[in-house]
């Protein structure tokens, strides 16, 4: 939902122009002027614009931008505009009474379903029961502006390919910070939280599912956007929309170029607390916490990104007994990503889009993603962090790889778990369980005691796997040499 609601405060916030001491009908006049030459920069000279305006109402303008495109009684986004001059500082504004559709009608073609080679169209229709949203702006962006959005009531319908899909939230609240950062460029700080999520939908095989939460929270972190660079996203995104096929990975390329460099580094949490789903003859399950994560940045050029995934209170009650004595409860995982030049990643991507490439002609900037090891280290994946139960047993891991080239790559690992001859009597003890007690026996052979915990020391290089500086095949053909 985040994604969705971020591009309304961008262009509240970004697009107001400096503010006027007076407010009377030629100021209107002006600021509307001013208002649709901000937006035809963004959108580009060929798109086309809502008829916005600014009207003159006591001591405020009232800002409406009618967007034709929707359907329903409620077309127009308004928002009441008003100079401000406190202690001392002018040219900041407020905007209250910031009102979205609230009951709209959307149409537009999507991908078409598999097996078909027409485009579907969506249907969506939005209703929101109460709004109540704010700002307070500086247009020259040289101090901080932020935006407050609380909505209730909102029911999402939609239809697509003769399927249909509902879903309501209880209420919505957001608080979204525009910062001023170093040369020119802008921080972005975002906090949000919805409550009572309730998802119903029909699966493309006619079964029906239901997907429900108590709470969903988030926050989002951005630094360093170029404000100039970002101005060249709208036309681009735009010509983008209504391309060809044909012209279609000439303006991905646009696109490509129009987002490198223009932040320093993206960050995001979300939880989902209270988690419910629901398939039609296939069970359900329900999850206490969903934990995601994702950080990325490119210092001195090169990629590092991390992605955590975390799960809490894991049931599935539709499981036999069997199966639920051993389905894991808690899951966390942490991965990264390093080592890649963002410069040879976006060329990467530019030659890919490149009409008649091949593996063969993006050898090249394949290469290029190895050429200098020494300096980035070469790419590499880490599992940071790993940690899951299973019956009696815990199991905690982390390790990573790392390409020295495309036929060189060598990594280590350690995986750790406590309760694991526990974990092989339940399985030795339940006969729908035994076909997996030769892995078991295989693995506990590899181990190495440290404490009450088994230890598993892995190395992989270009020629070959060890466990605990033992070969595993070497294992194997042992046992199979005693075999009579």
């Amino acid at each position: 939902m985040r994604a969705a609601w971020l591009l309304l405060p961008a262009v509240v916030l970004i697009g107001t122009p400096p503010a006027r001491a007076d407010v009377g009908p030629d100021q209107a006049q002006a600021l509307t002027t001013e208002l649709r030459d901000w937006l035809r920069g963004m959108a580009g000279p060929t798109a086309t614009l809502p008829d916005l305006r600014a009207t003159a109402e006591g001591d405020h303008y009232l800002l409406t931008v009618p967007l034709p495109a929707l359907g329903g009684p409620d077309r127009d986004v308004t928002a009441k505009l008003r100079p401000l001059d406190a202690n001392g500082v002018t040219g900041r504004w407020a905007a209250d009474d910031i009102h979205l559709p609230a009951d709209t009608t959307i149409t537009a073609k999507v991908p078409p379903p598999k097996g078909e080679a027409e485009p579907a169209e969506m249907r969506l229709h939005v209703t929101i029961a109460s709004q109540d949203s704010h700002a307070e702006i500086d247009p020259t962006l040289a101090t901080a502006s932020t935006l407050v959005t609380g909505l209730r009531g909102i029911a999402v319908d939609s239809e697509t390919a003769g399927r249909l899909r509902s879903q309501r939230f209880d209420r919505y609240d957001q608080t979204l910070t525009l910062r001023p950062a170093a040369d020119g460029k802008l921080d972005i700080d975002e906090n949000g939280a919805a409550e009572g999520w309730k998802s119903a939908q029909e699966l493309p095989n006619g079964r029906a599912m239901a997907v429900g939460a108590r709470r969903l929270s988030g926050s989002a972190h951005v630094a360093g956007l170029d404000r100039s660079q970002a101005a060249t996203l709208g036309p681009v995104l735009g010509a983008l929309a209504s391309a060809p096929t044909p012209d279609r990975n000439e303006r991905l390329r646009a696109l490509v170029v129009a987002l490198h460099g223009l932040l320093t580094s993206v960050k995001f949490e979300e939880t989902i607390e209270g988690m419910q789903v629901a398939v039609a003859g296939q069970g359900n399950a329900a999850i206490d916490r969903v934990q995601l994560g994702f950080d990325s940045a490119a210092p001195e050029g090169n990629l590092a990104t991390d992605v955590s995934l975390g799960l809490d209170g894991l049931a599935l009650p539709e499981l036999s007994p069997t199966a639920a004595s051993l389905a894991p409860k808690h899951l966390k995982l942490g991965v990264s990503l390093a080592g890649v030049s963002a410069e040879a990643l976006n060329n990467l991507a530019l030659a890919a889009l490149t009409s008649g490439s091949n593996p063969t002609t993006l050898a090249p900037q394949i290469d290029a993603l190895f050429a200098d090891p020494g300096k980035t280290g070469g790419p590499r994946l880490g599992i940071d962090t790993l940690g899951f139960d299973i019956g009696p047993a815990q199991v905690e891991g982390h390790g990573s790889l790392v390409a020295i080239s495309q036929t060189d790559v060598r990594g280590t690992a350690r995986v750790t778990v406590t309760g694991f001859d526990a974990l092989a009597d339940q399985v030795r003890s339940d006969p729908q369980l035994q076909q997996a007690l030769p892995f078991l026996i295989l693995a506990r052979g590899l181990a190495r005691n440290e404490g009450n915990a088994l230890i598993w020391d892995i190395v992989f290089t270009p020629t070959g796997l060890t466990v605990n500086g033992v070969d595993p095949r070497s294992l194997l053909q042992q046992k199979r040499q005693k075999r009579p």
